[in-house]
């Protein structure tokens, strides 16, 4: 799927093999191992690259990441993700990621929402969900502002890394796009 949403500021896009250079930049920040495990290898991120750029299958749990540029300087800035949760009950989840250098600016906030109203339309989800370690304000206070609703006060969520302790936020189709 080939996939380019546009704002004025933020072109958000398929990964291309080109952007090697910028993603691994991009995850060897603190920022942004920080809250989701283990900092890739610049060899695990070549291969997971690799996997980017072929054709999303759009199967259950299978990540489509994307890349946020700035177009005033032809950067990638950040990433995206989306994942079907579940298909038969149009669920989808989403992620991002900013480069320390960019936050603050309304850069992740504007990107996120782009993939939003993607996904509602595209999709046709009826709700997207999101997970944040309980340590990162700064992401749940995005899901805050873009109107989420945090589901639990705690959840323990395990992945590759182990156990973190996680915030579920939804968002539910009404509420983006409400009826008038």
């Amino acid at each position: 799927m080939n996939i380019k949403i546009e704002s004025s500021r933020l072109l958000v896009r398929n990964f291309l093999l080109s952007d090697l250079s910028e993603t691994i930049a991009h995850k060897e920040e603190p920022s942004f191992s920080k809250y989701i495990g283990e900092k890739p290898t610049p060899i695990e991120v070549k291969e997971q690259l690799a996997k980017d750029v072929q054709n999303w299958s759009a199967k259950v749990n299978e990540k489509l990441r994307l890349v946020i540029e700035l177009k005033s300087e032809n950067k990638m800035v950040g990433i995206l993700m989306f994942k079907f949760v579940d298909t038969d009950k149009l669920i989808g989840e989403i992620g991002f990621s900013l480069s320390a250098d960019y936050m603050g600016k309304g850069l992740a906030s504007e990107a996120t929402k782009l993939l939003i109203d993607f996904a509602f339309t595209e999709f046709n989800l009826l709700k997207i969900i999101a997970l944040c370690d309980i340590r990162n304000t700064a992401s749940y206070g995005l899901m805050e502002r873009l109107g989420m609703t945090k589901l639990s006060e705690q959840i323990t969520y395990t992945d590759t890394t182990g156990k973190r302790d996680s915030f579920q936020y939804e968002l539910l189709r009404s509420d983006w796009f409400p009826v008038r």
